[in-house]
């Protein structure tokens, strides 16, 4: 399953639909700060969706955090500043050891980074916004263990 994980675009739509139509995903999770901006975008119908607010989301439709499971593996998304991303990983850490997680996805830091720490992959694209247009592409599949990770810039 190719998934686009992005956040923080800050107005940026226009990035936004490049991204959408250079990757085709299967799925977009998006993580915060640039909520109403997917209002503008064109998903293909077939495209699943899923979000999470941000700091910057002011009165949110999407919840603070999700869980999910998708192809085998546990996925925990969150925008990052409820559990002092800018900080390190410490808080997103013990939201992982609440229930068994294999990827942790944040935003909220503007900056990529990719940490493996005891088997538990944690994520943040970096920023959608104008200056970055910065995103990730996650390759997933029922048949392997493995997580594919790769950053991308429009």
């Amino acid at each position: 399953m190719k998934i686009c994980v992005c956040s923080d675009s800050h107005g940026n739509r226009k990035g936004l639909q490049e991204m959408m139509d250079r990757e085709r995903p299967e799925l977009v999770l998006f993580l915060g700060d640039g909520e109403r901006d997917w209002s503008a975008v064109d998903i293909p119908r077939q495209t699943m969706f899923a979000a999470v607010c941000g700091n910057c989301d002011f009165m949110a439709m999407e919840p603070p955090f999700r869980r999910m499971e998708l192809c085998g593996k546990r996925i925990f998304m969150t925008h990052g500043h409820l559990y002092g991303a800018k900080q390190g990983l410490y808080g997103l850490r013990l939201q992982a050891e609440k229930s068994p997680t294999d990827l942790v996805l944040y935003g909220h830091t503007h900056h990529p980074q990719l940490d493996n720490e005891d088997g538990c992959l944690y994520l943040c694209p970096g920023s959608m916004g104008y200056e970055e247009e910065r995103y990730a592409v996650v390759d997933l599949s029922e048949h392997e263990e493995h997580i594919s990770v790769s950053f991308r810039r429009l």
